[in-house]
């Protein structure tokens, strides 16, 4: 049986969705590993410390808590311990795009049968308002990195407990680390 025009174009714009993220993974594959040879170089160095990025999210204006979780994930991100580092770091990032809705007075909170709830990473990164705000290429990264099932969909595959522990490598906490550090960017520099 042939399926709905609708249907159809759903699947259309899915398989260009799926072609568009299949690039993103081999490009951002080889981006993200190139990138854990820089950190373990900032590490050895002695410029990416502790001590240094809490002076970077004080100078940011980050609320206290978020900024002990982002140190408690960093800090296992340096001890090498990424499992740790990335189960403490994945939901900040939902927390700083709340922080991002509400300071440009998107609403974080949705309606359901049973009442409202907060709004999820995928909601926002979905919200055309807050795609504006943050840019469309860290909105597509941070959609296809974390919360799309065609994508990566860490966040999601971390929350519901579908992530391999075998897939918890380095790279991956790279990738986390890069967007938590442009979305305080983006809320530093919201108006």
């Amino acid at each position: 049986s042939s399926g709905s025009s609708t249907e159809i174009k759903q699947e259309v714009i899915n398989s260009g969705k799926k072609k568009i993220f299949d690039f993103y993974q081999i490009y951002i594959n080889t981006y993200l590993i190139c990138r854990v040879d820089f950190y373990k170089r900032l590490v050895k160095e002695g410029i990416f410390t502790l001590e240094k990025l809490f002076g970077f999210f004080k100078e940011k204006s980050l609320d206290k808590d978020l900024s002990l979780f982002l140190l408690e994930g960093m800090k296992y991100f340096i001890l090498c311990e990424y499992h740790a580092a990335i189960f403490i770091l994945i939901p900040q990032i939902e927390t700083l795009a709340k922080k991002i809705a509400e300071k440009v007075k998107i609403p974080i909170k949705k309606v359901v049968r049973e009442g409202e709830q907060d709004k999820t990473l995928g909601d926002f990164l979905l919200d055309e308002n807050f795609q504006v705000k943050i840019g469309t290429d860290l909105n597509t990264y941070c959609l296809w990195f974390l919360a799309d099932k065609t994508g990566f969909n860490l966040r999601n595959r971390i929350s519901h407990g579908l992530i391999r522990y075998k897939d918890v490598q380095s790279f991956i906490v790279v990738g986390v680390i890069d967007i938590i550090i442009l979305l305080i960017e983006v809320l530093n520099h919201l108006k």
